[in-house]
């Protein structure tokens, strides 16, 4: 029969996505546990193949090709409506977290032993304690490292050296009796394990930083970012190009919108006149403060109160380390009823499109319509000046909901907790509890580049 109509002529053609217009939107949020557990394990999963590749070739132990393929069957078993959608009924989750946290524990498991294999035929002969650093993305990661050691009495701090035997910055950024917790920056290739040396120090921590912390400011050498009375970010100047990123009278923040009816099917969908709604400023209780103002990193602290959840953002910047990106940590207790809470993003410049992120690639879009209001994208979605002079993209740990409702702003969405009607009654609390999680904003001068996003 296919055959039949191949080439009829009165046959429709169509270009474009084939987005659920309504019945799916929710489904990007609706238990976020659920989605952060699996894009978690996606990783580890990813990073256990990795170091047991790399044990097998150097002739340690065997590949566990037996676990590695029963964990994927188990996540991926978990990837289809309604379980990782979050729209299962709430004893379905008992078996699914279940499932997402035994896969957790036998990746790092597998990684553990990898390491200690590896660790066993490498040389590690160093003056101090070797640390061993595996980075399993496909990259180069000039990210952070942290480490609990031991700290000898009358030590003040570590001396850390890269594998080339040069000293890099470090940090301690916790003690507990002879216990510290210690920071350092790393440099390592693309699914390479690197040696490191601590060695512990009477000497204080080096002072030598571009980090500057203090008040309702914070700044690096790319950076400077600026807190308003709201908790909400009014400022970023990119001082590489004397760029602001954010738009006159606006700012980077929470919006809240405080009336999330739908009725019929609570947790599949996020209606449009939500979207289209006045959100509220997430602005009680404001304190901010600095909580850390080391050599390595700064971290600025936002605690903030609304509609009976808590929030508390941590504004991350670093020196010697990946210092191209603002970390953002969202440690959140969510209480809010027929709420939905998002993470806005107005720039200074005119972006009447958006390119999202699709895990093996990405695609455009416009601002919001009224068929495409709440779409999806995997790690990253980005805004690029329409002379692609600059533009800003926004990463996340676990989020896949995005909505763009004018020519200038970018939204994430957050928490999904919509009102109910006689039916699916236990959604009116969706989504209670604890929830932490990070996004990230990075500048960047000229077009988007969607192979360095998917690295930073």
């Amino acid at each position: 029969m296919f055959q039949k109509y191949l080439w009829d002529e009165r046959l429709p053609e169509y270009d474009g996505e084939l987005l659920m217009d309504v019945h799916a939107t929710g489904c990007y949020t609706s238990k976020v546990e659920m989605k952060m557990l699996n894009r978690r394990n996606e990783r580890m999963l990813g990073a256990a193949e990795g170091i047991s590749s790399i044990v097998d070739w150097m002739g340690g132990t065997s590949y566990p090709a037996y676990t590695i393929d029963e964990g994927w069957k188990r996540v991926l078993w978990h990837q289809f409506h309604d379980d990782l959608t979050g729209t299962s009924i709430p004893e379905a989750y008992l078996f699914s977290y279940n499932d997402e946290y035994i896969t957790l524990n036998q990746s790092a498991n597998i990684i553990k032993a990898g390491m200690e294999s590896v660790a066993s035929v490498m040389n590690t002969a160093v003056k101090g304690t070797p640390v061993l650093v595996f980075n399993h993305v496909t990259a180069t990661n000039n990210g952070i490292a942290s480490i609990e050691a031991e700290l000898p009495e009358g030590c003040r701090s570590f001396e850390v050296f890269g594998p080339d035997g040069r000293k890099i910055k470090s940090q301690i950024i916790a003690r507990e009796g002879s216990k510290a917790t210690v920071l350092f920056a790393g440099n390592d290739p693309s699914m390479g394990i690197s040696v490191y040396e601590l060695r512990p120090s009477r000497k204080a921590e080096a002072a030598s930083t571009s980090l500057k912390a203090g008040g309702n400011s914070i700044e690096n050498r790319i950076y400077k970012l600026t807190v308003n009375a709201d908790g909400d970010i009014c400022s970023i100047i990119d001082k590489r190009y004397g760029k602001e990123l954010v738009r006159q009278g606006e700012a980077f923040g929470y919006v809240f919108f405080p009336n999330n009816v739908s009725v019929a099917w609570p947790a599949w969908e996020i209606l449009k006149n939500v979207i289209d709604s006045e959100p509220e400023k997430v602005s009680n209780e404001v304190r901010i403060s600095v909580e850390e103002c080391g050599s390595l990193r700064a971290v600025l602290k936002v605690e903030k109160k609304h509609a009976g959840s808590t929030f508390v953002q941590r504004i991350i910047l670093t020196d010697g380390a990946c210092d191209e990106r603002i970390d953002i940590v969202n440690d959140v207790d969510w209480n809010s009823r027929t709420a939905l809470l998002k993470a806005s993003f107005p720039v200074a410049f005119d972006a009447p499109e958006a390119t999202y992120d699709l895990g093996m690639g990405h695609i455009s879009r416009g601002v919001n319509t009224k068929t495409a209001y709440e779409v999806y994208a995997q790690q990253w979605a980005d805004m690029t000046a329409t002379d692609d002079s600059y533009g800003v993209t926004i990463m996340n740990d676990g989020r896949y909901g995005w909505d763009k409702p004018d020519g200038h702003t970018l939204r994430l969405t957050l928490l999904h907790t919509p009102s109910t009607g006689i039916e699916w009654t236990e959604q009116q609390t969706q989504d209670f509890g604890r929830h932490t999680f990070t996004y990230s904003i990075v500048g960047h001068k000229g077009a988007l580049d969607p192979a360095a996003a998917d690295i930073i």
